[in-house]
């Protein structure tokens, strides 16, 4: 019996919530419920397709944006990598879960690269540090 179509909202322009992740969470592991029902031939086949659809729309993305100017790219970038990050928000609040036998270990954000405090050198480059010199 087909489930009722509930509306299903995000409003990632001020952000998502961990309340709203985890209602979108309960609707996808309703999807994955209708989906694991399939066989490993057909969950194989619509994997297949879809990552092939994705490649596809992926590639004329990047042709289109080709096109755009600099300060465009960088919006839609930015936007797009928004939304692939709340994407995979979702992901991770419905799988974490499953795989509550293994400690939920958060993996440290990506330093930025900052200058180091360094000692004052007049030389452009540091020869011991840069490799030996030519013989």
């Amino acid at each position: 019996m087909p489930r009722r179509n509930r509306a299903r909202r995000f409003e990632p322009r001020y952000g998502v919530s961990q309340v709203t992740l985890d209602v979108e969470a309960g609707y996808l592991a309703h999807e994955a419920e209708d989906y694991s029902v399939l066989s490993a031939s057909d969950l194989d086949a619509k994997r297949i397709e879809r990552h092939a659809n994705s490649k596809h729309c992926w590639d004329h993305l990047q042709k289109l944006l080709a096109n755009l100017g600099e300060q465009d790219q960088r919006t839609i970038h930015c936007l797009l990598f928004r939304d692939i990050h709340q994407l995979l928000e979702l992901y991770l609040t419905y799988i974490r879960p499953k795989v509550s036998s293994a400690p939920t270990v958060s993996l440290p954000l990506p330093k930025r690269n900052k200058p180091e405090s360094a000692s004052f050198n007049e030389w452009l480059f540091d020869l011991e540090t840069s490799g030996k010199e030519k013989s």
